[in-house]
């Protein structure tokens, strides 16, 4: 699913082909025992099972940082309190981390138009991101 497109930067869910790219992507820059390719196997997995949701910046036709949310927070004051958590967040580092990971953050109110299971992050979060004319 994509959940937001305007120029080089797509946001969308996980596909089988990022694990491979994230992998390589991460030992490029010397990530490779943080992050290996069963990580991103896992991640995919459980996308795929509902059990996380993941989504994906991608600039430019490559994979560019991604960011993991669990449905509720399992530990901590938002514990059952039906708000997402985020999990894991990254960008590489050869990417505009600004453009990549502001897309990222847009992806929650994204979801929450889009009616996906998870719920968004309260607005306060994202409350100053904006949304470029004609872009979806």
């Amino acid at each position: 699913m994509i959940y937001y497109k305007c120029d080089a930067l797509c946001i969308r869910t996980m596909l089988e082909t990022d694990i491979r790219a994230f992998f390589e992507a991460f030992a490029a820059q010397g990530w490779e025992k943080s992050k290996p390719e069963a990580l991103f196997n896992t991640y995919y997995k459980m996308q795929n099972s509902g059990q996380r949701a993941v989504i994906v910046a991608e600039k430019d036709g490559c994979a560019a940082g991604y960011a993991t949310l669990a449905g509720n927070a399992a530990s901590g004051p938002f514990r059952d309190k039906n708000l997402p958590e985020i999990i894991d967040f990254n960008v590489l580092k050869n990417i505009s981390a600004r453009v990549s990971a502001a897309g990222l953050w847009i992806s929650p109110k994204l979801w929450q138009k889009r009616e996906v299971k998870l719920s968004p992050l309260p607005s306060a979060f994202i409350r100053d991101t904006h949304q470029p004319k004609g872009c979806m």
